[in-house]
């Protein structure tokens, strides 16, 4: 995301505690963006710090 500038925006990003997710999370925080993190452990997001937040949320469960 090298160039896009992010300051004022939030972005959710889902599965961001690792692997894809948390590559797109680390470079949207790099671009300055307020990180909105959807991740089912909570460990994995402990490294992000300010301006990101996390919220416990697995996508595969079905909410009536």
């Amino acid at each position: 995301m090298s160039g896009l500038d992010f300051t004022g925006k939030t972005v959710l990003v889902t599965g961001g505690g690792a692997g894809i997710g948390g590559a797109c999370a680390k470079a949207f925080r790099q671009a300055g963006a307020q990180v909105l993190i959807a991740e089912i452990d909570p460990e994995r997001c402990a490294a992000f710090g300010e301006g990101a937040i996390f919220t416990r949320k697995s996508l595969q469960e079905r909410e009536a």
